[in-house]
């Protein structure tokens, strides 16, 4: 088996795609073949360095315990209000198709 390129891969794949792209689609920019820096690399860490610098610094915030049950127990009445909505609605709809079978 001859060894191909990515260059010469990439314009196989897109001969192959070609008849299902408007040709538009078909005629995409080159993909760029430059090496990916590997992760510990000097470009690497100059570029985290650089997104540092621009983050903000994040603050630590504790949360109560008694917050903690107060939001779960705010997430536990807002399922049981969707819940006894859901009860109600098949309610309805058990009445309607009680109806419609008796006429």
């Amino acid at each position: 088996m001859a060894a191909t390129t990515a260059t010469e891969t990439a314009t196989v794949l897109a001969a192959d795609f070609s008849d299902c792209c408007s040709p538009a689609e078909a005629e995409l920019p080159p993909v760029s073949l430059d090496p990916i820096p590997i992760q510990g690399s000097s470009q690497s860490q100059d570029k985290r360095g650089k997104e540092l610098e621009v983050m903000p610094p994040l603050r630590r915030r504790t949360i109560k315990t008694s917050d903690l049950q107060r939001m779960q127990f705010e997430v536990l009445r807002e399922q049981k209000r969707k819940l006894v909505l859901q009860c109600e609605h098949l309610e309805l709809m058990n009445k309607k198709l009680r109806r419609e079978l008796q006429e």
